[in-house]
């Protein structure tokens, strides 16, 4: 069966008279699937048989909406099958994401084997950083549970709890280490709002419909080999909301994308100068000139230790981190655009997208996809990371160098760095 198969109108039909029996507020409980029907696709699985198999994997997400935001409380439920057809781990291990600030509400899981159904419980709960994931801030879990008998069947049910509307939501299509024999991914929110899916990656076509007040966007594919290095993942963004006739606009243009980042990385930034005058001015008759010693002035700061680490959105005071040599990449940035800003060149605050993620589509906006902080001077077209100890002007540190970024305000798409 060709794996970018569409998603069968009976299958759509469920999807959505199952989002119509429930409210964002109150999620319908998932029903586990017919032990007979796992089994039966087990024994049918025609595909390598060298270790674990996921059956099913079976994702929906009710998007909520409200007059603000935050008010809004939006769900998760994954619902995923593997069979253990060789090798003896010693636990079985699932993994799944949720959009940041998503919360684990609930887990339920059995074991199917070919005479019996017994429920089990975890015996190891992780909760990952978001590296495996798609998208930077994703909360990322890892559940183990007692070894299963080879031909035994895992079927675990978790349910997410997401503070606000779900804006953005990027996942794996394949799962790492084993195929799968069916996928469903689903988004469901009100029809006053309007959201879009696509694949980055593949050319796999989603589905989309809408019936009594409740749109759905969907993506099903059969037989998914293991995960790679240049893996398709699916991106859904809700664009906008008008709840009791209160619009919201999340990702029509990657202006109202990224207007998380004006928010927390440059309305901050003059305030956090204090009224004081800049450290140095740079009154180089040049331009490049007065760049570069700006830049090099920041650059060879004195910064801590783990100074990478801090979020792009960790604003604070710049006096006392100066003084007391306590600069973080963060505070490196903001002090870049004084000295910028006291030597006259015109320049604007940027975000960037770390390499180890996956590339973005720049015509596809999304909110919550850039991770670090940087600054960008068009009459130059340079590049400017200040907390990079061994970086130039025009050059970014390692894990941004071909990544993605984008100057605020978004007036065009994201580039590629150098």
């Amino acid at each position: 069966m060709p794996p970018n198969r569409r998603l069968p109108l009976l299958l759509l039909l469920a999807i959505v008279s199952s989002a119509l029996g429930a409210c964002a507020s109150a999620p319908a409980p998932v029903a586990m699937d017919d032990p007979d029907t796992l089994r039966a696709e087990r024994d049918e699985w025609r595909g390598a048989r060298g270790g674990a198999v996921m059956l099913r994997r079976h994702i929906k997400t009710l998007v909520d909406t409200a007059q603000t935001q935050e008010s809004a409380e939006s769900h998760v439920s994954v619902h995923l099958s593997q069979v253990r057809y060789a090798g003896t781990p010693a636990a079985e291990t699932v993994r799944f994401s949720g959009p940041p600030g998503a919360i684990l509400r609930s887990v339920r899981a059995r074991v199917l084997t070919s005479t019996e159904v017994t429920a089990v419980r975890t015996v190891a709960e992780r909760r990952l950083g978001a590296k495996s994931a798609v998208d930077p801030g994703r909360v990322v879990w890892e559940l183990d549970f007692p070894p299963l008998p080879l031909g035994g069947i895992l079927e675990v049910v978790a349910a997410l709890d997401v503070p606000g509307t779900v804006t953005n939501d990027a996942r794996w299509l394949a799962v790492t280490g084993m195929a799968t024999g069916e996928l469903l991914l689903s988004w469901d929110l009100p029809s006053d709002a309007e959201g879009r899916l696509g694949v980055v990656g593949a050319a796999h076509r989603t589905v989309a419909t809408e019936a009594d007040g409740r749109r759905v966007y969907a993506l099903y594919l059969k037989d998914l080999p293991p995960r790679g290095e240049d893996a398709a993942y699916a991106r859904y963004v809700t664009e906008q909301a008008e709840p009791r006739g209160y619009l919201q606009r999340f990702a029509g243009t990657w202006r109202q994308a990224t207007a998380g980042y004006e928010a927390g990385l440059v309305a901050p930034s003059e305030a956090l100068r204090g009224g004081y005058a800049a450290p140095i001015v740079a009154d180089d008759a040049d331009l490049r000139a007065r760049v570069t010693r700006a830049h090099l002035w920041v650059r060879d700061r004195i910064q801590r230790p783990d100074a990478l680490e801090t979020p792009w959105d960790a604003a604070r005071p710049l006096l006392g981190p100066i003084q007391d040599n306590d600069l973080t990449g963060t505070d490196k940035v903001h002090l870049l655009h004084w000295l910028l800003d006291a030597a006259g060149v015109e320049h604007r605050l940027a975000v960037a997208r770390t390499a180890l993620w996956p590339r973005i589509d720049p015509a596809a906006p999304a909110p919550a996809v850039f991770d670090a902080a940087l600054v960008w001077v068009p009459a130059l077209d340079l590049w400017l990371d200040p907390a990079c100890r061994t970086c130039d002007p025009g050059a970014v540190r390692l894990d941004l160098t071909g990544g993605q970024a984008i100057a605020l305000p978004a007036d065009s798409p994201p580039v590629e760095l150098p």
